[in-house]
């Protein structure tokens, strides 16, 4: 029995189309507007959507080298939003699934990086001013740099401590960082970027007048979702890639709430980015009313996630 074919929706808002088609009597129209939504599109990516697919978007990636390979084409184009969103029309196949692998491949690949440019700048310091810690690390030898190597990766989670004394290696030990430790790390530096991403999602999805407006499908919200959480990730590294130490938690309380400037310059890239889509790419109308309004109520949720994430863990 052959598979039935799929219901023939609007690529934008998802309006089924087949009362359109059984209006059709003697031709086939080459070109459709979307009675819902308005949106003008060709027929033949209503039938088979497969057929759009850019050959520099990892989202559309056949094969992981094809997924590796269109990686730089894809940042280098989402760095300035409108150029980025222009050709991602409604019309385009969305592949979720791609979308959120090559995310966690560049969140475990930028991690890895960063943890090792971590660890070698920290072995250079304590090398260079020859102290008790790089004492310490001569007399552990194997251990030393096993040491280093697991705290890089997981610093701020765990740490482990190796002590080996006259009679080599006493005991290994590891146990959770301080929650002030976590929290300058990972917490308080994503915290905006979080919270504007958040916001979009609920004005776009949830919240009726403005979902009313906006009259797009779940799956655009949530591919424009993943890719804004390229910059939490970006930020994220970023934190994580501060050589400090103990000044660590006394250099985040001297900016702005555990926000440096390239991490507020990142999330003005945030507050760019989901209008670029609204205009570039959803042609949303009226667009001028809904960007203004969700700029302001992503930027509030920010300051106020950011704000709570702040003061939280030093009373903990």
């Amino acid at each position: 029995m052959p598979p039935k074919p799929p219901t023939p929706i609007c690529p934008k808002c998802g309006y089924d189309q087949s009362g359109e088609i059984a209006t059709w009597s003697t031709q086939c129209p080459t070109q459709g507007t979307c009675n819902e939504c308005g949106l003008q599109f060709d027929w033949l990516n209503i039938f088979n959507p497969h057929l759009t697919r850019l050959p520099w978007y990892t989202e559309h990636a056949r094969s992981p080298w094809q997924l590796l390979r269109r990686t730089p084409s894809t940042l280098l184009r989402l760095v300035l939003p409108s150029i980025f969103w222009k050709p991602i029309k409604p019309t385009i196949i969305i592949n979720i699934r791609t979308l959120v692998l090559w995310y966690l491949f560049l969140a475990l690949t930028s991690h890895l990086a960063v943890s090792a440019v971590y660890a070698v700048s920290y072995y250079i310091r304590i090398r260079a001013r020859a102290g008790w810690n790089w004492n310490r690390f001569i007399n552990g030898g194997f251990y030393s740099y096993a040491e280093l190597a697991f705290n890089s990766i997981f610093r701020g989670v765990f740490e482990m401590w190796t002590p080996v004394g006259a009679s080599g290696l006493n005991t290994v030990s590891v146990q959770l960082s301080a929650a002030t430790a976590f929290s300058n790390i990972y917490l308080r530096p994503i915290a905006i970027s979080i919270g504007i991403n958040l916001m979009w999602l609920i004005i776009l999805l949830v919240i009726p007048t403005t979902r009313r407006i906006a009259k797009i499908r779940t799956a655009h919200v949530l591919r424009a979702f993943v890719l804004s959480m390229l910059a939490t990730l970006l930020i994220l590294q970023l934190s994580r890639y501060s050589i400090r130490t103990s000044s660590f938690y006394w250099y985040m309380h001297l900016e702005l709430l555990g926000q440096s400037p390239s991490h507020q310059l990142i999330a003005i890239w945030q507050l760019f980015f989901w209008p670029a889509a609204i205009v570039h790419s959803w042609k949303i109308k009226p667009a001028k009313l809904l960007i203004i309004l969700g700029t302001i109520a992503a930027v509030l949720t920010g300051l106020v996630l950011n704000l709570v994430v702040f003061i939280t863990p030093d009373f903990i």
